[in-house]
């Protein structure tokens, strides 16, 4: 098998890694896309702006890249951004709270997926985005 393009030039390749794996988990933190990038056709001119469609198509894009993969092992469980990037200029970053928190965890929903991890580098989570018990 030949290698699929290396879409994103980072030397990973999604349609090769998941075959002997259980889950991958890849960083859809919006904040981390750049200004104006374009995921699943879509441009996004400030992507931590928009977290619901950033990580929504970037699951879509995944989804279809992986269909295509015969013996696709992986699951996706994605992780999601729970930290405010305020490095990122003014007007295109937002404070991160459950409001969030909630639409990406409905993207994944609506994706087709069923698993998510967030992450923080200060380990502090808003309690008020997730169910109780």
């Amino acid at each position: 098998m030949c290698k699929p393009e290396d879409r994103e030039d980072i030397g990973q390749y999604l349609e090769l890694i998941g075959k002997e794996l259980d889950y991958i988990s890849p960083m859809t933190y919006p904040s981390l896309y750049a200004r104006g990038q374009i995921v699943n056709g879509i441009k996004f001119p400030n992507p931590d702006l928009e977290p619901y469609a950033v990580v929504y198509n970037t699951l879509l894009m995944a989804r279809e890249r992986l269909s295509k993969v015969e013996n696709y092992k992986a699951d996706i469980r994605p992780y999601l951004q729970a930290y405010t990037a305020s490095w990122l200029p003014e007007g295109s970053y937002q404070k991160y709270t459950a409001e969030q928190y909630r639409q990406q965890i409905q993207a994944v929903y609506d994706a087709g997926y069923e698993q998510w991890i967030f992450w923080d580098a200060n380990n502090k989570y808003d309690p008020d985005a997730f169910l109780k018990e």
